[in-house]
This record gives C-alpha cells, structure tokens and sequence, in this order.
C-alpha cells in the first residue's frame, strides 16, 4: 500500500512557527516558514501571526514583531489581546516602554481588554 501525500497546512505551518519561538534562536526559519505560507496557498490565521510576533519578540526584534502583528487587519484578521500581548511584551523586553504604553492604552479602543502579561 502507498502512502498518502502529505501537505503542509495552517496547523502545521503554526506548529512549526511555535516550534520556532520556543526554540528562541530559530526566527529566520520562523519567519520563512510564516512568508512560505502564501506561495503554498495555505491560509495563514491569528495563530500564524500570533507566534511570529512572539517570534520575533524572543528575539529581540520589536520592529518586526509590531510590523507582523499590524499586517493582521490587512488580511481581515482581528489584532486580539494575544496579539497584542505579544507586541507588548517584544516592546517591554527591549526597553520601548513608551511604544509599550501606547499600544497597552489603545487597546480598550479597539475593545481589548487590558490584562496581565
């Protein structure tokens, strides 16, 4: 009997991406599996870009953690308080405390509830 085809989908994608942010170091392949996604034509989802902000984040770079999350409208996702939370603590971790701020204090304008981190 042959084995199936197998194809990479939105969980597995996310599994990997995750894998990635735990794993600290990975961001590159982090990153490159969440672009693969596209040209796979597999539909990325708030998990997606959830984890490649927390990616991100870990990493260190709070630019792109901000700039990932901020895409997510753009793709007609909603920014939650995970994505958020993500943002925040990649902005905290690098001493953007104001950016921090800001994007804690507009959260309720965008009916996210403020909670801890």
């Amino acid at each position: 009997m042959r084995p199936a085809a197998t194809y990479p989908n939105t969980v597995t994608y996310n599994a990997t991406i995750t894998a990635c942010a735990e794993a600290g170091e990975l961001w590159r392949e982090a990153w490159h599996q969440f672009s693969s996604m596209r040209a796979a034509e597999v539909t990325a989802d708030a998990i997606s870009f959830n984890a490649t902000t927390c990616t991100f984040g870990r990493a260190g770079y709070w630019q792109e953690a901000l700039e990932v999350c901020c895409c997510m409208p753009a793709v007609r996702l909603s920014v939650d308080e995970i994505s958020c939370n993500a943002s925040i603590s990649a902005c905290d971790s690098e001493g953007q405390w104001q950016v921090s701020l800001s994007l804690l204090s507009s959260m309720p304008a965008i009916r996210l509830v403020c909670n801890e981190i």
